[in-house]
């Protein structure tokens, strides 16, 4: 597993996504998924293309939430992947199940597109979503012995 990346600077001006994605130990995506679902606060600003955040908004934010790894163990942030889904959640996103797996998000899609996860609970545009105890329900089914499917570059 590769180390986990540093940690941004606290006195910086700005936060990137990669830097918010840093500090609460998910990955860039992860954030982008937060972002556009309005599950954490909104960019303070737009350089170019890039999102920014001040970093004292994450921080008080991370703090706060009741699910933050941060709110429940302190400031020590876990190996990036070693971060877990929420089982308690309504739904999960590809994003979801790809960090409950420990596999890259494409891998989902391409297990999907085979039919090798189950179907989606619901559509909401082109984003498909489950309920996590069927994700937990469907893994627990499977035995570790199954040949992977060619698809994807990680295994379940």
């Amino acid at each position: 597993m590769p180390d986990s990346p540093a940690q941004p600077d606290p006195t910086a001006q700005w936060w990137t996504t990669t830097d918010v994605a840093a500090y609460l130990g998910v990955t860039p995506g992860a954030v982008s998924s937060y972002r556009g679902r309005g599950q954490m606060p909104p960019p303070d600003d737009r350089v170019g293309h890039v999102w920014v955040w001040k970093p004292s908004r994450i921080v008080e934010w991370a703090a706060r939430r009741s699910g933050s790894r941060r709110a429940q163990q302190g400031d020590d942030v876990p190996e990036l992947g070693a971060a877990r889904a929420d089982p308690d959640a309504e739904w999960w996103t590809v994003d979801d199940v790809a960090l409950y797996l420990g596999v890259k998000p494409r891998t989902v899609v391409a297990y999907r597109s085979v039919g090798s996860l189950p179907e989606p609970d619901r559509r909401v545009g082109r984003r498909v979503l489950w309920r996590p105890r069927h994700i937990i329900e469907w893994r627990a089914g499977r035995s570790g012995d199954e040949p992977r499917q060619g698809v994807g570059d990680d295994q379940v």
